[in-house]
């Protein structure tokens, strides 16, 4: 097989607020057998030894925080159940190695970093890759949209599918082939390809050392209807009529669905995983959201599923994502990580194919949607198309009367 190097300088502005220190711009790279994955990172330094780091991808800043001792450096991504431990040479450069938690057991990957000399331009092409693909990925029956805009020869892009997306990758153009990476403290995340004489896209896309798959890709027009429609995906299977389901909270508390705190409601129950960045995301539009919107008559619910099946192993982690993102709606602990264990646990739920699986019930206790997956803030219309849908989903439902009608029967996925 050829040898894979990816070995992508970013270049790029970089602004810093009038009055702020200027803080050094790293470029790190992470070793994934033969190949390197760049990222791009600040390093913002206080005088106790303890500072933040920002992992830069597009206009994308994911901030945790950093502790020095001596040429000693620890980046605490415990969000993601995971680390950075590196030292400082004498030149200045960081190495060390990265490690977190997997559903299949703990990953380490060499890293390496040194400070990034920033460029402000990196000259014109002729070459134009911006707009929308779509992507066929060996090994995949559901097809990936890649979202790319570009300037000059820079790009930054987003690899969407139904279930979720790669985040916000950015890197460049050099003739006819492009390379795109990036880092936000959970798995790092490289595409690779060239644009073919006849306007198709060849390449390969990859996220884990296992998990390098090639793709090929079309053009196709901006917002056409590439991927299935997420609220059709999950449904209730036949014999069920709705939900219920009874999990411990993080005091070991047993909560139901039944539980007086959510009758009367509209419910928003979300299937997730402290370890799924897709769920990261959701979660940091659905806190602040409940917060706003909580005396309006309307409950979440957040189901996690851990990467052990241990109820105390999963109040440390949840409990972590709970103080970090400030959730204020319960958070249960379902069991192990495992979508096909998700259904189980759910066994009205016709399959559970993505953390997260969102369900949305009416007041009377009716399912009225199930959504899979997520769409993040880097996907553009998706996002907006999402939030849209669900801040109108729950003003409907909660426009509703309480009482049941006579002869009014639960209703599933009533998408319009």
């Amino acid at each position: 097989m050829k040898q894979l190097i990816f070995t992508l300088f970013f270049v790029g502005w970089y602004c810093f607020a009038e009055g702020q220190e200027k803080n050094t711009l790293w470029r790190g790279e992470f070793e994934i057998g033969e190949m390197r994955i760049p990222f791009r990172f600040e390093l913002l330094d206080s005088a106790d030894d303890r500072g933040f780091v920002v992992f830069v991808n597009g206009l994308r800043r994911d901030s945790f925080s950093f502790s020095r001792q001596g040429d000693l450096i620890h980046i605490d991504l415990s969000l993601y159940d995971a680390e950075i431990r590196a030292s400082e040479g004498i030149t200045g450069q960081l190495s060390g190695w990265y490690r977190r938690q997997t559903v299949s057991g703990t990953q380490q990957l060499s890293f390496i970093a040194h400070p990034l000399q920033v460029v402000d331009s990196v000259g014109a092409t002729d070459i134009v890759l911006s707009g929308q693909w779509t992507l066929a990925v060996n090994g995949e029956d559901q097809a990936r949209v890649l979202l790319l805009e570009q300037s000059g020869k820079r790009l930054r892009g987003v690899v969407h599918t139904v279930t979720g997306d790669s985040r916000e990758l950015e890197g460049e153009l050099t003739d006819s082939s492009f390379y795109l990476s990036g880092f936000t403290g959970s798995k790092p995340v490289y595409l690779s390809g060239k644009l073919l004489p006849e306007g198709a896209l060849e390449g390969r896309l990859g996220w884990e050392p296992d998990r390098i798959h090639a793709f090929a890709g079309q053009r196709s027009a901006a917002g056409a209807s590439i991927l299935p429609d997420p609220y059709h995906l999950t449904s209730l299977k036949p014999e069920f009529d709705n939900i219920d389901f009874s999990f411990p909270d993080l005091e070991g508390r047993m909560v139901s669905l039944s539980d007086e705190q959510f009758r009367d409601k509209v419910v928003v129950i979300e299937i997730l995983g402290s370890w799924c960045p897709n769920c990261i995301d959701q979660i940091r539009f659905l806190a602040p959201w409940y917060r706003a919107n909580k005396d309006r008559g309307v409950a979440i619910i957040g189901v996690g599923f851990e990467l052990k099946d241990d109820l105390a192993f999963a109040q440390k982690t949840l409990g972590r994502l709970r103080d970090q993102l400030d959730i204020t709606y319960p958070l249960l602990f379902g069991g192990y990580a495992d979508k096909a264990l998700a259904a189980e646990k759910f066994p009205a739920l016709s399959q559970v194919l993505a953390f997260p699986t969102t369900i949305i019930l009416d007041k009377k206790g009716n399912v009225r949607y199930i959504h899979t997956g997520y769409a993040s803030e880097s996907t553009g219309n998706y996002y907006t198309t999402y939030i849209n849908e669900f801040n109108a989903t729950i003003d409907a439902l909660l426009s509703e009367p309480r009482l049941d009608l006579e002869g009014q029967s639960p209703v599933s996925n009533l998408k319009n």
